[in-house]
């Protein structure tokens, strides 16, 4: 699956640093959550993003939520600039 980097942004959370990566793929987005903790374990995890839902399901259930506000909001603008659609 080929895949287009289109947004990335990284936030320190209490000395965890939290990265999202929004890609363009051939069939949609794919949003990629990577946590790097204090004693550097890390851990991914990949959405694939069929409806704005799935994003905002994703988002609800993210434990830094509020932390992350504003970077879930600028994929949702994104998505829907990209010509996403619910």
């Amino acid at each position: 699956m080929a895949k287009t980097l289109f947004y990335e942004r990284t936030l320190d959370v209490g000395g965890e640093y939290v990265a999202l990566k929004l890609f363009k793929a051939s069939r949609g987005y794919a949003l990629e959550r990577r946590i790097v903790e204090v004693d550097d374990a890390a851990s991914v995890q990949i959405l694939l993003i069929s409806s704005l839902e799935d994003l905002n399901r994703f988002e609800n259930a993210d434990p830094y939520q509020s932390q992350m506000a504003s970077l879930y909001s600028e994929i949702r603008h994104r998505l829907i600039n990209g010509g996403f659609a619910d």
